[in-house]
Parts: C-alpha cells; sequence; structure tokens
C-alpha cells in the first residue's frame, strides 16, 4: 500500500538530545575543533525509533525534559562543554535505562539520531548515529535537503520526484545519509522506492513535502515498512527538520550564521 502523509517536525522537547550525547559518550563523535573555553557545543536530537518507550532525562539529578517520544526532532540546543552526569528514565515507571558521565565538546554541530528496535525479537538493534549538520544554506529561492534512513524493516530504497523523476536519493540503507541535493523551492512529491539499478523499483510510499527557499532540511524515513508484522504501529513515513535558514518567513527558528561548515556524517552504534 502506498501511503501519503507530510510532516515537518521542529521544535518539540530537547529531551533526547542529551540521551543521546550520553549514549555516544560524545567523545567518539568525530571533532575537527578544538575546544574553546567558554563556547557550547550545537546538538539536537531526532528519536527514530518506532518501538521505543517515551523518556524522561536527568542532567546532574535534576529532570530537564519529559515524555520524549518517537518522531520528536528537537531544536538546536547548546550545551555547555565538559561533563554532566546523565540519567535516563521511562515516563511511565521512572525504570532507569541508563546513567553515565558525558563530556560534550565545543564548536561542533550534530544531529543525533536514536534508531533500530527495542524490543525483544528487533530486527535492528537499537543505536544512536551522529550526524554533522552544518550545510551551506541555499539561496533565497532553492532548497536542500537529505534522506537519512531509519526504517528497521525497510530495504535500502532510492527516492525520487513525481514531478520530474529526478532522483533524490540512490541506494541509501538502514543509518545513512544522503549528500544535500539542492532543489528550486516549492511543493514535492517524493516517492520510496525499494534500491534498484536504474531507481525505478516499485513506489511503496509517497510524501508531500513543501520546501522554503533559503533553507536546509534533513528528512527522516522512520516507522515500519510493514507494520502489521512489527512490534509497534507505526507505519513508514517522513519527517522533516530544517537544519538550517536564512528565510524569514518561518517563524520561531534561528537564522544561520553566514558561514558554516562543510556537511559530514559519522556513524556510530
Amino acid at each position: 500500500m502506498t501511503a501519503t502523509t507530510s510532516t515537518l517536525k521542529r521544535t518539540v522537547a530537547v529531551g533526547l538530545a542529551l540521551l543521546l550525547v550520553a549514549s555516544l559518550g560524545v567523545g567518539s563523535v568525530a571533532s575537527t575543533t578544538q575546544d574553546a573555553e567558554g563556547e557550547p557545543a550545537e546538538v539536537r536530537v531526532a528519536h527514530m525509533s518506532p518501538d521505543a518507550p517515551e523518556v524522561d532525562v536527568l542532567v546532574d539529578n535534576e529532570t530537564v525534559y519529559q515524555a520524549v517520544g518517537f518522531s520528536d526532532v528537537t531544536e538546536f540546543v547548546e550545551l555547555e562543554s565538559g561533563d554532566h552526569q546523565v540519567s535516563i528514565v521511562t515516563a511511565d515507571n521512572e525504570t532507569e535505562v541508563y546513567s553515565a558521565q558525558i563530556s560534550v565538546r565545543a564548536n561542533e554541530s550534530y544531529t543525533l539520531m536514536a534508531s533500530g528496535e527495542v524490543s525483544e525479537n528487533a530486527t535492528r538493534s537499537f543505536g544512536v548515529q551522529a550526524y554533522r549538520t552544518d550545510p551551506a544554506v541555499p539561496s533565497e529561492n532553492e532548497s536542500a535537503v537529505r534522506l537519512i534512513h531509519a526504517s528497521p524493516d525497510a530495504p535500502a530504497v532510492d527516492v525520487t520526484l513525481r514531478q520530474s523523476g529526478d532522483v533524490v536519493a540512490d541506494n541509501v540503507s538502514f543509518g545513512n545519509a544522503t549528500d544535500y541535493v539542492t532543489l528550486p523551492e516549492g511543493v514535492y512529491t517524493f516517492e520510496v522506492r525499494p534500491a534498484t539499478a536504474d531507481n525505478d523499483g516499485t513506489v511503496i510510499a509517497t510524501f508531500n513535502e513543501s520546501l522554503m527557499g533559503g533553507t536546509a532540511y534533513s528528512t527522516f524515513a522512520a516507522g515500519y515498512a510493514d507494520p502489521d508484522e512489527a512490534p509497534a504501529n507505526e507505519s513508514l513515513s517522513l519527517f522533516v527538520a530544517i537544519d538550517r535558514t536564512e528565510n524569514p518567513e518561518i517563524p520561531g527558528v534561528t537564522v544561520a550564521n553566514e558561514t558554516t561548515a562543510a556537511n559530514e556524517t559519522t556513524t556510530e552504534a
């Protein structure tokens, strides 16, 4: 069955940011910039594990975030460089599922994604990936978009545009991200297909998205391609987050700095 949907995730609780920083240990995230005294890291989180519960997060024994769940993509937040004690508890019964001291580095910008599954018979183990998120901001009449594959049961996929047939993602497997593709601003229908040599596989899902000029996006393909056989009833969907923008028409989003680093992706299980 082909599903059609449109979602834009921009402004939600930032709880999982610290969960995933803790899981990574942060020191494992690649860094080419030396820490500068007083300078923060810039971090956001995408919770793309379809069967994982909502969680609360405690930092230095203080509850700071509550009930963060599947499909949430946070705003970028600043975290003081240095060490912090982080504990993660389930939102429903406060069972501790993680506790560790973390150390964060300054002057880095990342999207941290929780993906995989927590169920006993998981086909993909739960893990955390870190993606460098410093795209060049496109011109005022263009947008930039990349795809991150986070569906535990979906095969490697191609993504094409219904309007033109152009390929925007080629043979993307679970946990991987594409480079940014520049498109004129406008409304697009993205077609998700099992990867083939000619990018002509049968369309398994379509998603309508409006891309604005002067804005770069990450799109997360998450949920289950076959939810009837999955541990959670979360159908494959496309969740879209703004990475950087210079578009004043987008409310509640910080305008990007003029200088941004080249995009780089790092994966950590």
